[in-house]
């Protein structure tokens, strides 16, 4: 007599990283890209990357990136959703005034 159990798959769980870009210049352009060529590696680690904007000093600068349906602003309000920052920006001042109320709130 042969016994079969019955194995259940359980589907992963997919957690949503909300990004955050501060700069969209040469290499903040080039972050986006990758951000959007790499979905299926952050998939594959159980993870779906959420963009929730980019801050920009010029919304209206054309800019070359590929990542479909990114908000540029230069409203920095979105960064309060954000799990995670990444600033390419450059100097000193601008970026750590975005950056503070992101930390004191337990960011990274």
């Amino acid at each position: 007599m042969s016994s079969s159990s019955a194995v259940s798959v359980v589907p992963p769980v997919i957690k949503t990283l909300k990004v955050g870009l501060a700069g969209c210049g040469t290499v903040g352009q080039s972050v986006l890209t990758m951000l959007h060529r790499q979905k299926a590696l952050f998939h594959s680690l159980d993870y779906a990357v959420s963009l929730e904007g980019v801050y920009v000093r010029d919304a209206l600068r054309p800019r070359d990136f590929d990542y479909p349906g990114a908000v540029l602003t230069d409203d920095p309000h979105f960064l309060e959703g954000a799990d995670i920052l990444i600033e390419v920006m450059g100097g000193v001042d601008k970026p750590l005034e975005l950056w503070m109320p992101h930390l004191e709130r337990g960011g990274i």
